[in-house]
């Protein structure tokens, strides 16, 4: 009897424990998912979009980057992943592209299409409503264009979707834009903790009690409290191509330096 209701116990534990993962499992796939549509209803607003083509440096970079390389566009079908309004995709027209598939999840797609009609570039761009991960293409690509970065570079997580669409459809020899990043990280001093810092050796003017021991233990206190640092997983090495053999150097910096895979020969890079 003793061993009956030991081995019912076992398994009823056993039973909990399994129900619990898959619980946990389903909640991670479910945060995964509200995430996803947060980030995207993010942006379907006119906000976002108004800013980043208002922004001369960041659109503008863009467009010579992509001008600068139409050898490499030129007759080539290009896969535009996160589209947005179409913006880079009518550059890569612009540099003679014959094809371009912008890809883009969001319902800010809607537009995309209304301004490509605008332009005269709906013979040569087509708008593809959804995410790059669970779309299909009819046909291989050239060239990949998106851009990726987020703030502080990494922002977003936009970089395994570009890596996805790479290994997926982009032809061997193709082109990434842009495939190299470098991320200048300069020190800096805020006079208020210094302040906050030297407060313990100004009690004793205040108090007639000197607390300047202090100032060691409170160093420690501000240094992990208040300069909070969340780690941040980068790509794996290798993960990201560095192609693109007539590719010109245009402004912008952000210095992560991605390597070749090892079936990738050329070695002129793109910035």
């Amino acid at each position: 009897v003793f061993s009956l209701l030991f081995f019912k116990c076992i398994l009823v534990c056993f039973c909990g424990f399994f129900l619990e993962m898959s619980h946990a499992g389903k909640k991670r796939k479910l945060d995964k998912s509200r995430q996803d549509r947060l980030y995207f209803d993010s942006y379907t607003d006119v906000t976002i979009h108004e800013e980043m083509i208002a922004d001369h440096v960041r659109t503008g970079t863009y467009r010579t980057a992509i001008l600068g390389n139409s050898e490499a566009i030129r007759g080539k079908v290009v896969l535009d992943v996160g589209a947005g309004t179409g913006v880079l995709s009518m550059f890569c027209v612009q540099a003679g592209a014959r094809k371009v598939y912008a890809v883009e999840a969001c319902s800010i797609a809607e537009q995309a299409v209304k301004i490509i009609r605008q332009n005269n570039m709906q013979d040569k761009i087509e708008v593809i409503r959804g995410t790059v991960e669970t779309v299909e293409l009819p046909e291989t690509v050239d060239v990949i264009v998106s851009e990726w970065m987020g703030y502080a570079l990494l922002h977003e997580s936009m970089l395994n979707s570009v890596l996805y669409a790479r290994d997926k459809w982009l032809n061997p020899g193709g082109l990434i834009l842009p495939n190299k990043a470098e991320l200048y990280i300069a020190p800096m001093s805020d006079p208020v903790v210094e302040e906050r810092l030297y407060f313990w050796y100004n009690v004793k003017d205040q108090y007639g009690v000197d607390m300047s021991s202090m100032y060691d233990f409170a160093e420690k206190c501000i240094r992990n409290s208040d300069i909070v640092v969340n780690p941040v997983t980068t790509a794996k090495h290798g993960s990201l191509t560095l192609l693109g053999k007539k590719s010109k150097h245009c402004g912008g910096s952000c210095c992560s330096h991605y390597k070749q895979k090892d079936h990738d020969k050329q070695k002129d890079n793109v910035e």
